[in-house]
C-alpha cells in the first residue's frame, strides 16, 4: 500500500513524527510527517486554521473553571503552574533530525482540523478532502509542539494574540518585563 493509497482509506493513517517549519515564501506552515513506513507526508497549515486549533489544545491543557474551583490551587496559580510545565516540557524536548520530504511527495492543504480527546491523549486528524492522518499527542510532547509552533509563529511575526502568557513567558532564558510601584 503506497502513502497515497493509506491517506485515502476510510481511517486515517498515524503520524509518527512531524517536523513543524514555516515557509516564508508560502506563508503557511509546513509539516512533515513520517508515517509507519517512514514514508513522509508534507501537510500545508494557515494561520486562520491554526489561530483556529490552537485554543482547543490549551484548553486540554488547562483545568476547566470549574475543576479549578475545587483544586485546592488558586486561580493566579494556574498561570506558574502552567508555564513550569512548559518549561519542564521543553526542556526535555530530545533533539531529532527532521522529517524531510522529497520533491515528489504530494503536499497537502489542511481545509479542517478534527480534534478528539480523553483525558491521556489528544487527537488532532488533519484533512485534506478525503485524504486525512492523525497526530496523536500526551501532555508533554503536545507542550514540546506547542513551543514548536509558538516560535514558527514569532518567526513568521504571524499575529501573537491567541498564545497564553504561560506558553510566551516559558522560553527559557527569557524575563517577563513587570509593571509595578514598590512603597
Amino acid at each position: 500500500m503506497t502513502t497515497e493509497d493509506a491517506v485515502l482509506a476510510s481511517e486515517p493513517v498515524e503520524l509518527k513524527r512531524v517536523t513543524t517549519e514555516m515557509d516564508e515564501s508560502e506563508d503557511r506552515l509546513r509539516l512533515v510527517g513520517e508515517i509507519e513506513s517512514g514514508e513522509p507526508m508534507v501537510f500545508w497549515l494557515t494561520q486562520r486554521l491554526l489561530k483556529r486549533m490552537l485554543p482547543h489544545l490549551f484548553s486540554w491543557l488547562q483545568p476547566s473553571s470549574s475543576a479549578s474551583r475545587a483544586s485546592p490551587v488558586p486561580d493566579y496559580h494556574t498561570d506558574a503552574i502552567q508555564a513550569f510545565a512548559q518549561q519542564a516540557a521543553v526542556a526535555q524536548l530530545p533533539h531529532q533530525a527532521p522529517v524531510l520530504a522529497h520533491p515528489q511527495d504530494s503536499r497537502l492543504l489542511v481545509d479542517a482540523i478534527d480534534i478528539t480527546r480523553t483525558p491521556d491523549i489528544i487527537a488532532l486528524t488533519f484533512k485534506s478532502g478525503e485524504k486525512k492522518a492523525a497526530l496523536l499527542l500526551a501532555q508533554q510532547p503536545l507542550r514540546q509542539w506547542l513551543a514548536i509552533l509558538h516560535e514558527q509563529c514569532r518567526t513568521a511575526e504571524w499575529s501573537m494574540d491567541v498564545w497564553p502568557e504561560w506558553i510566551v513567558d516559558s522560553k527559557p532564558g527569557t524575563t517577563r518585563q513587570v509593571r509595578a510601584t514598590m512603597h
